[in-house]
């Protein structure tokens, strides 16, 4: 995982990608049909005691189907890694009817990231060669939490400090709770950004997104 005391950090965000792709695979390929280096802003200040602890990465996926064939429903299957681990298993398909489209939003993560860059890879089939095309994606990065209560960072030294957080949103409010590490007594709740300057145990924070959406760190310190 990755480890600073304090840091500055950022939102990745591919923008949307409109080069359109005609599918022509009716199996997953052996090569992804997509692959993106999602490389997250991250500034650190690094200390002998390194007692910051960045432990997850989260990010958002958004894609966009048409259905070319004008007279049957057809159905697009998918698969999203991240760093090679499988993410998300689109493989059981989703139906788009006769001429329409479809859009699917699909939130990641990576525990105990290593660096700052999360390798997305896409694989994409459909039942019929050539019958489904993807219009555009779109990869959005963080620190940050993907799931309901997921650690997003963790201060390992407990003393008289400061601890700052300034938290963000891919679409909406951040939530987030800091519990005592051993403990897991609640230190603070909220929305807004942490501005604490007090006797801390080691302690665990925790970001809370709903279901579509992940939340991120724009910034922490310990001093």
């Amino acid at each position: 995982m990755l480890s600073c005391k304090e840091a500055l950090l950022g939102l990745y965000d591919s923008g949307v990608q409109d080069d359109p792709i005609t599918i022509t695979a009716i199996a997953k390929a052996v090569a992804p049909d997509i692959t993106v280096a999602a490389l997250i802003p991250y500034t650190p200040v690094s200390s002998t005691c390194n007692e910051v602890k960045l432990k997850r990465a989260a990010g958002q996926v958004k894609l966009n189907f048409t259905n070319l064939d004008a007279s049957h429903a057809q159905k697009v299957y998918y698969q999203i890694y991240v760093d090679g681990v499988l993410t998300v298993d689109g493989s059981a398909g989703y139906s788009i009817p006769m001429g329409s489209t479809l859009a699917k939003v699909e939130v990641i993560g990576q525990a105990d990231p290593a660096d700052a860059t999360l390798t997305v890879t896409i694989f994409l089939w459909s039942d019929e060669a050539s019958q489904v095309r993807l219009d555009d994606y779109r990869v959005k990065a963080g620190f940050g939490s993907e799931t309901v209560s997921a650690e997003a960072f963790r201060v390992e030294k407990e003393s008289m400090q400061g601890l700052y957080a300034a938290l963000a949103a891919s679409d909406t409010t951040p939530a987030y709770t800091l519990k005592a590490l051993n403990s897991g007594v609640t230190l603070a709740t909220g929305t807004v950004s942490i501005a604490l300057s007090t006797m801390l145990p080691e302690s665990r924070l925790y970001l809370t997104p709903p279901a579509t959406e992940f939340v991120y760190l724009t910034g922490i310190s310990s001093v």
